[in-house]
């Protein structure tokens, strides 16, 4: 899998808040608030008021800097996907002689600007779940999920009906609704299934995921031809350094239960555009600005638990 950074509705988030003197309270004019190693950054208005867009979800460290006082450094900032994190700094003048400060930010308890049920699964709780190979397996573990039992049955008319047995279109009910009331996005894009109503395309490898967000119930309006419920997944981008790994698994667990030949095997592969670059100018195209990749991919073979005998 192949990703390009870009901002899209609904897979993003902000940051917002004040800069503030802390002798005096009053708000600092001019204040530049930057978000360490990337492009983001904004600076404070006349009220001392700022805010980020389109900052992708993540942790970042936050360097806030202004003339006359000491640089404050705010470290794991949270910025989740549709919501604002509320960031206010308080600094010191640089009369009174210190270091740079730097603090950690805390997650509030309460999140004011959410409307709906929210539940979300990030990077961090994937690895460390076990049995986690697709972007469903973590779906199906969130209370009032089901996936259909039996294969999806469609009428054709004059008694005749087509049963699909591929496992990629079998409904998800969320909260007791049909398949068809659920709104996938990936990367902020619906995907939902134009035939079945099916989820076969976020059937993604789990180390391209970056996070997977269910929204249930009372969710906001930019939220189109959503019933049940939303689900909505961030994949993994680039990042500015190099990063690869390897999983293999099996189902060979010798006298402790039966053995139905699975292997699974997963490889990805990320970094800066460095080493891709000089095959872009080959091919006569130029990107301009920074380039990241991100590549992924993985094989499932298994004989099942109805082992037809066949060699392969």
């Amino acid at each position: 899998m192949i990703t390009i950074d870009a901002a899209y509705a609904g897979n993003t988030g902000k940051i917002a808040g004040k800069v503030i003197d802390k002798q005096t309270d009053k708000p600092l004019f001019g204040a530049n608030v930057i978000i360490k190693n990337t492009y983001l950054g904004a600076a404070t208005s006349k009220d001392g008021s700022y805010y980020i867009l389109q900052v992708p979800p993540g942790k970042y460290d936050m360097v806030i800097s202004f003339i006359g006082y000491n640089t404050l450094t705010i470290r794991e900032v949270r910025v989740e996907v549709d919501l604002t994190t509320h960031i206010d700094a308080y600094m010191e003048s640089s009369a009174i002689e210190t270091q740079s400060i730097e603090v950690v930010a805390d997650n509030e308890m309460i999140q004011k600007d959410i409307t709906s049920t929210r539940r979300i699964t990030s990077r961090e709780e994937m690895e460390v779940t076990p049995g986690m190979e697709q972007a469903l397996d973590m779906i199906k573990l969130q209370a009032g999920t089901v996936l259909d039992a039996i294969p999806q049955i469609i009428k054709l008319g004059e008694g005749q009906q087509l049963q699909v047995r591929d496992e990629s279109v079998k409904d998800v009910h969320i909260r007791g609704g049909r398949g068809g009331e659920i709104l996938y996005i990936v990367d902020g894009v619906p995907v939902t299934h134009p035939i079945y109503g099916g989820r076969s395309v976020i059937d993604l490898n789990v180390n391209e995921v970056k996070k997977v967000e269910l929204l249930t119930g009372a969710f906001n309006a930019e939220y189109g031809q959503a019933q049940s419920g939303v689900i909505n997944i961030t994949t993994r981008s680039g990042k500015d350094y190099f990063e690869t790994g390897i999983e293999y698994r099996n189902d060979n667990v010798g006298s402790f239960g039966d053995s139905y030949d699975t292997r699974y095997m997963s490889l990805y592969l990320g970094g800066p555009g460095k080493l891709i670059k000089p095959i872009f100018r080959l091919l006569r195209l130029n990107f301009p600005g920074k380039i990241n990749y991100f590549l992924s991919g993985n094989i499932n073979l298994t004989n099942t638990p109805y082992n037809n005998n066949a060699m392969r």
